[in-house]
């Protein structure tokens, strides 16, 4: 089951919490709309040419 289906079956405390994650900037409805692009991007291999800090950054808009 891809990620975001899991996700969509959280109850609680658990799915407050995701939905705290995601905040005003990348409102969770987006995430649904795009979740099977999301989940198909190669972002392993993102993290492993750029690192972890300059994928933040990238993504943030902070380049």
């Amino acid at each position: 089951m891809a990620l975001w289906g899991k996700v969509q079956k959280l109850t609680g405390d658990q799915i407050r919490t995701v939905q705290a994650a995601y905040g005003i900037h990348f409102p969770i409805e987006v995430r649904h709309y795009f979740a099977h692009w999301i989940e198909q991007q190669p972002w392993y291999t993102l993290i492993h040419i750029h690192g972890v800090r300059d994928c933040v950054l990238l993504f943030a808009g902070w380049n």
